[in-house]
């Protein structure tokens, strides 16, 4: 006997609605930012927290130690994300930022270098390894004892066709959320790489000037924003 059209509507819908929910779920919380400033994102909730004049310094140092190792070491990199931002209007870590954000690119260490030998290039300095986010992102954060809620964050961006990727599984699971907030062209970082003023030294930066923000920031790149907790 021929199962009813009826019967076979109501599994059709059913089955419908189970595939349609998750993915469209999927597809609008990967196209949002959940940058800490934009206070989306229940993990990390927006702060509003001024850094001293001597937090402000410290922090400074620290940027300048991993720099100065990263350069030692022949690994390219670069300043990335609100740090950009930092670098043009300030010359400096964004007055109420808690991280400086550096991006890596993968090919030039990955192949010659293993996760133990990178790490103890920076412990061998007094820094502080943590490795916590390196399995699923490749990045790793980097602080000192004497300033604990401040860091590096260093990111590993690997290059596919003409395009920097985050590296990791997360990157590849979310894949929409990384491809629109987290990847641009790999002209941007062609060496030699410009260098502008942070702080006390020069740091490295992405060609083309802010051009690189537009890839991140799609939706207020040309915008000054606060943090929405300083707001």
């Amino acid at each position: 006997m021929c199962p009813k059209p009826l019967f076979r509507a109501k599994h059709i819908i059913a089955l419908t609605l189970v595939i349609s929910v998750p993915v469209t779920l999927y597809v609008f919380l990967s196209m949002r930012g959940y940058a800490s400033y934009t206070g989306r994102n229940p993990l990390q909730p927006a702060k509003c927290q001024y850094f001293s004049k001597t937090q402000g310094e410290k922090f400074l140092n620290l940027t300048y130690k991993v720099h100065k190792i990263l350069e030692q070491l022949g690994i390219g990199h670069w300043l990335m994300y609100g740090s950009v931002f930092g670098a043009i209007r300030v010359q400096g870590p964004l007055p109420w930022d808690y991280d400086v954000d550096i991006g890596l690119n993968g090919s030039e260490w990955i192949a010659s270098m293993n996760l133990d030998q990178f790490v103890s290039a920076f412990e061998s300095q007094g820094l502080k390894v943590n490795q916590e986010s390196w399995t699923s992102l490749s990045s790793l954060k980097i602080t000192t004892d004497d300033l604990p809620l401040y860091k590096v964050d260093l990111f590993v961006l690997n290059n596919y066709r003409g395009w920097m990727k985050r590296a990791g599984w997360e990157s590849w699971l979310f894949w929409l959320h990384y491809r629109f907030y987290h990847t641009f062209p790999t002209r941007l970082i062609i060496k030699p790489l410009p260098r502008v003023p942070f702080g006390f030294f020069k740091m490295p930066v992405p060609r083309e000037g802010i051009e690189i923000q537009r890839y991140f920031y799609p939706d207020d790149w040309w915008k000054e924003v606060k943090p929405v907790a300083c707001v």
